[in-house]
């Protein structure tokens, strides 16, 4: 877990260098940054922790799948934490509430979308084999380009943090970095057996 802070630590700020981040509300990018990285963090520690506990253990997919549906929950939870958007929820002006649509407001809209986009991320995608010590190999581009496909598939809900593609996608790299990889057994061969006639 401490080699997830570590890479964390290490790709953010190579995204910011050759991303060129640009916020006009955040001109430093120092709040932005750090809520990428600790996003990112919290995203890692929620991928291993459980995938520590299952990976000597065959189990049901879909029951894997709810677990890390709550996870990605409190992941989300997390996101509004650190984007600093539950204190605005007792002052919001009226006219943020207009606009969100004529279910809900403006606000609990935003909220609903960081929830469900992470917990979404989390259900959908396989996590857990990217920490399975038996996986075929230590580090494969298809998960990182399948977390990017469905991050950005779910950029298409509502109000949604726009780092989130980041996220799972830094997320997918640093787990399989970071979970421990034995190499598999090479295929026993089969010995021919010749019939004397």
């Amino acid at each position: 877990m401490i080699l997830a802070v570590l890479f964390a630590a290490l790709t953010v700020p190579l995204w910011a260098t050759l991303g060129q981040f640009d916020d006009p509300a955040d001109p430093s990018g120092v709040f932005t940054l750090s809520t990428v990285f600790f996003l990112t963090v919290a995203t890692c520690w929620a991928i291993l922790v459980p995938g520590k506990l299952w990976t000597a253990r065959q189990g049901d997919a879909w029951t894997r799948r709810l677990v890390m549906l709550g996870l990605g929950g409190v992941i989300g939870l997390v996101s509004l934490w650190l984007s600093a958007r539950w204190p605005d929820l007792v002052g919001v002006p009226p006219e943020a509430e207009v606009g969100a649509g004529w279910l809900l407001p403006a606000v609990v809209w935003s909220e609903a979308g960081s929830l469900t986009y992470f917990g979404l991320a989390f259900f959908v995608l396989r996590w857990w084999r990217l920490t399975d010590r038996h996986r075929s190999h230590r580090f494969a581009i298809a998960p990182v380009l399948a977390a990017g496909f469905w991050g950005l598939v779910l950029l298409l809900l509502p109000p949604h943090p726009w780092r989130g593609v980041l996220v799972l996608v830094l997320a997918s790299v640093i787990v399989q970095l970071v979970s421990p990889w034995e190499e598999p057994p090479p295929p026993a061969t089969r010995k021919l057996r010749l019939r004397i006639a």
